[in-house]
């Protein structure tokens, strides 16, 4: 994360279709994170239409707690960090946003940078792009505040959280398949599971 050149970050988002297994966090560059300014950045630099991958906007400024200086952080680096939170305390299944698991305070946010502030006018136009912004709330903080990917079509595959749940189920399998088969013809069983596994992934994408 951090990356905001769109030949990278569409790369990435190859790179986690290609693999199953991953998830590609994207950040709207710091200089286009106006809500028309996001809007164009997504749907002609960027330009994507996967499940593979959600698009963020909205850079926090955190207190360094070593240097005890204000920074600007890339806000996909942050939401990086949100996903890792949200595996630890609850599941991949659950959405990275909101009041709870979506709380920036959590990583010594003092607010956006450049005073950003995306109302919910602002924030339902971006979202109807499959733009995730920040809400910020009087006295209390800022919260990533959205749980779309890249895919342009609505369906179960539209929500962050449950990408990424299929994403840590493939995984599972494939250790599975690598570590755990140990059957005299264990190449054609790993080859029988694989193909199936990815079999009901695709379906999964047409829901």
């Amino acid at each position: 994360p951090g990356f905001e050149i769109p030949s990278v970050q569409r790369l990435k988002v190859a790179i986690a279709q290609a693999r199953k297994g991953s998830f590609a966090c994207l950040g709207v560059p710091f200089a286009e994170q106006g809500v028309e300014a996001s809007r164009v950045y997504r749907n002609q630099k960027l330009n994507v239409d996967s499940s593979y991958g959600a698009l963020y906007t909205g850079d926090p400024i955190v207190a360094d707690p070593y240097t005890k200086r204000y920074t600007r952080v890339p806000i996909a680096a942050l939401v990086t960090a949100l996903y890792a939170y949200t595996d630890r305390a609850h599941h991949p299944h659950y959405s990275p946003a909101g009041r709870n698991r979506g709380d920036m305070q959590r990583f010594n946010t003092i607010g956006l940078a450049g005073g950003a502030f995306f109302d919910q006018p602002a924030r339902d136009t971006l979202f109807a792009s499959q733009i995730n912004a920040v809400k910020s709330l009087d006295e209390v903080g800022s919260f990533v505040w959205g749980d779309s990917t890249l895919q342009r079509r609505q369906s179960l595959t539209s929500m962050v959280g449950v990408c990424r749940h299929r994403a840590s189920f493939y995984t599972i399998i494939t250790d599975i398949v690598d570590f755990k088969v140990f059957d005299p013809y264990d190449n054609v069983l790993r080859d029988s599971i694989d193909s199936a596994c990815k079999d009901v992934l695709k379906a999964d994408e047409k829901i």
